[in-house]
Formats: structure tokens, sequence, C-alpha cells
């Protein structure tokens, strides 16, 4: 069993670690940057910072297999990015540790495509993964989570859309297809990028003039389509991004509520 803190050594804090693991995985084999952050990241962040042992790490490790697989990370950018991150932690990395990342790496790879899809072929909406991975980015790009300027730039509204809807995904394929057309007319010209998931249309949008008007129009477009009873059309929720990272994965599942 390998510990993460050896007598008279002290442990790296949350920010520390996070700051050491990216510098040396930009430094090293990791081609685009802003790629690189994700929620599993954190996690296993996280549970190194609170773990004595490196054996407690391995559901973390086994997940950000998982990510890297699906968001197209080849096997040695993603593995030495694994190595990066014991290296930050002042060790080398357990075998088995590696063995579980690499293993968790191969299955599922085998099911992903090249990448993140971006577009949703029934509405031309983002795909959820693609919205996520674009609001991750916000906090990579001037190099750690601590740096919110970009996401403070940028704010998350939410249409739900009417009481008794299901999910996007589950109407017929011809009402997705308009649904999609109607909120992407509403957006048209703007540098907004929208995303469904569960009954709700996400919007990740600058804080610019005119982005309350354009949340309203697409709000009445709904109404119109799924016509509503009085009363119980469309909600508009709007959200700010949290200040770090680490705040991202709560107001992700919040919007799918």
């Amino acid at each position: 069993m390998t510990h993460l803190v050896t007598p008279g050594s002290r442990p790296k804090g949350h920010d520390q670690l996070l700051r050491s693991w990216r510098h040396d995985a930009l430094s090293g084999s990791w081609r685009v940057a802003s790629d690189w952050l994700c929620p599993e990241v954190l996690d296993l962040v996280r549970s190194a910072s609170r773990s004595t042992s490196s054996a407690c790490l391995e559901p973390s490790v086994r997940a950000l297999g998982r990510a890297r697989a699906e968001h197209g990370v080849g096997p040695a950018e993603a593995v030495m990015d694994l190595f990066a991150f014991f290296g930050a932690l002042g060790m080398a990395a357990p075998a088995q540790l590696v063995a579980a990342f690499a293993e968790t790496w191969a299955e599922f790879a085998d099911g992903c495509g090249p990448g993140i899809s971006c577009v949703d072929p029934a509405t031309g909406l983002s795909t959820w993964a693609h919205f996520r991975a674009r609001i991750y980015e916000l906090y990579s790009e001037k190099g750690t989570e601590d740096d919110g300027d970009a996401a403070c730039a940028r704010l998350v509204a939410v249409l739900r859309l009417p009481e008794g809807t299901a999910s996007v995904a589950s109407l017929p394929w011809e009402v997705q297809v308009t649904l999609g057309r109607e909120v992407l007319d509403a957006f048209a010209g703007s540098a907004a990028v929208l995303s469904h998931t569960g009954a709700t249309i996400a919007s990740l949008m600058p804080r610019a003039k005119g982005a309350f008007s354009r949340l309203h129009d697409a709000a009445a477009r709904l109404d119109r389509l799924f016509h509503p009873e009085k009363g119980h059309g469309c909600r508009l929720d709007v959200e700010p991004l949290p200040a770090t990272a680490d705040g991202v994965a709560l107001l992700l599942e919040s919007l799918r509520r």
C-alpha cells in the first residue's frame, strides 16, 4: 500500500495540487489546454487532498479514465496526464492505479467516437457533453480554477418546459426539430451555447445587452409550440456561474431538475 503522505511531509492543499498537476500536464504531453479540466479532475484532487492511502483513489482514478476516453483523449496523452498527477503529489504512480486507469480507459474507448459530439442531431442544439465541456473551459482560459474572470462575464439561463413535458428527448422527432429551430432562431447572431437536458433548455451566454429579451423571445416561441394552459408556460431561471470550477458540478446537476 502506497501512502500519499510520508512521515515528516505535509499534504498538498486542494488548490496547490490542482495548479501543480495542471502545470505539469500542460508542460508535458497534454495538447489542448482548454480540454484538460473536467469534473473528474476535481474529484481526484479532492480525493487526494483528504486521503492518506493511494488505494482510496482507485474509484476517482477509474472515473477519470472513463472521462478521458469519452472525451476522445488518446491513451498516451491520458496516461501521461495521470503520471503528471502523481508527480504533482511528489510520488511515483502506483502500478495498480495506472493499470486501473488504463483498463477503464480501454473499456470505454471501445464505445466512444473520436471526441465529443457537439451537436444533437434532432434539435441542432449542443449536446449536454459539449455544453458541460464549454463551461469548464471558461475556468481554464487563464490557467487556474481560481481565475473566474471568463466565467464572470457569462451566465447560465434555463428555460423549463411547460409542466407535464417529460423531456425533450421523449418528444416526437418533428417536435424536437421544431423546438431546436425556434430556440436557435431566438438566439441567432449571439454567442450563446444552447443545449437541453431533461425538460429544460440551457443557455450559456454573455452578460450582454439584449440577453434577457432573447430569453423571453425563446420562451414565447416554445409556449406557442406547446400551447400550455394559461399560467403553466415555460419558466425562466437565470444563474450566475460559480466563482470557481468546484461549484460547476452542483450547478449542472441543478439544471436537470
